[in-house]
């Protein structure tokens, strides 16, 4: 019996089967692509304002807040804080007055609709203030479109004493700052103590700046996964550490 030909596939229908197949991980990848643009929007906003605040601070001055509106604000929310007489609050810093130190991190983005979303900061203000930022995408970039309600988170987990995974011993102490800072201590078993880190709260977790036993500066990245802390060193010219050295300490 003579083998039935194989019927071509029509390269149109081929093409709408690709498309279909591949939609469910395009549209997971546009979600993905929306948060990781509102964090990296967030992120340029407020080291644009806050660095504004901070210069102001250094020079005795008070910056004008209507620039950062008309630079950052929504349509509707800008013609909104034009139509109000008095504010007793900056929403921008979430108070009256700031510390020279002044600074933020997004915490969290969630998805409303395609076209807004709730961004979760924290503004370092002498103490951790948590405000929920509304923004909305419009004329080609995302804006601030309201302040909601801001919150004082608890106190991070993290603080206090951690063990050092060679000799259970407390070897590493964070210690949190009026201004949001902190102060880290990091001991290396054997190696050397490092008392005069100062720490500020990233994205990557606490990033932090010490003085090595040479004199010079030594710094890097603690980050944290339930109970251990993992202290990795990224900025070194002292011989006994080198960069990319990490080292584990427990609650």
């Amino acid at each position: 019996m003579p083998n039935k030909p194989i019927k071509p596939i029509n390269p149109i229908k081929m093409k709408k089967l690709f498309l279909l197949a591949f939609l469910p991980l395009f549209m997971v990848a546009c979600q993905r692509d929306a948060a990781t643009e509102v964090q990296l929007r967030m992120t340029e906003i407020y080291e644009d304002v806050l660095g504004r605040y901070r210069s102001a601070s250094r020079n005795g001055t008070l910056p004008d807040a209507s620039v950062f509106e008309e630079k950052y604000y929504s349509a509707r929310f800008l013609k909104a804080t034009r139509n109000e007489d008095f504010r007793d609050s900056d929403p921008w810093i979430q108070g009256q007055d700031w510390p020279e130190c002044i600074h933020a991190t997004t915490d969290s983005v969630r998805e409303v609709t395609p076209d807004s979303v709730i961004a979760h900061i924290t503004i370092y203000n002498f103490e951790p203030v948590r405000v929920d930022v509304i923004m909305i995408r419009e004329r080609g970039n995302w804006y601030i479109d309201d302040f909601l309600s801001s919150l004082t988170p608890e106190p991070p987990s993290f603080e206090g004493a951690w063990l050092d995974d060679d000799n259970n011993e407390p070897n590493l102490t964070l210690s949190l700052r009026e201004d949001g800072s902190y102060d880290v201590a990091v001991g290396i078993f054997r190696l050397t103590n490092l008392d005069d880190g100062i720490g500020i709260l990233t994205d990557e977790g606490l990033a932090f700046t010490a003085t090595d036993a040479a004199g010079n500066p030594i710094g890097g990245i603690i980050s944290f996964d339930g109970d251990t802390a993992t202290v990795t060193f990224t900025q070194t010219t002292w011989g006994l550490i080198e960069p990319g050295s990490a080292f584990k300490y427990h609650r």
